[in-house]
């Protein structure tokens, strides 16, 4: 698919001489650097998914016998 994509002057002459060096079209080095940066967003996404997700274990572990005496409180005796 073709996207018209407008750069600055500085962005076309650094990807010339990239194309220079490595041989690779302009085209080449947008696709590679678009897909860089799309892993780099989903890596990030995921990180975010995974701290959300385990944030409930943030911070020191609770002692046992403190929930052992919480659960006790809440029995009702007859």
């Amino acid at each position: 698919m073709r996207t018209l994509v407008e750069l600055r002057d500085s962005q076309v002459d650094a990807l010339k001489r990239l194309s220079e060096r490595t041989h690779a079209s302009r085209a080449e080095l947008i696709r590679r650097a678009v897909d860089a940066y799309l892993q780099k967003q989903e890596a990030e996404e995921q990180s975010e998914a995974l701290r959300a997700a385990f944030g409930c274990w943030l911070g020191p572990s609770p002692d046992a016998l403190d929930i052992e005496d919480t659960l006790r409180s809440e029995w009702e005796r007859e």
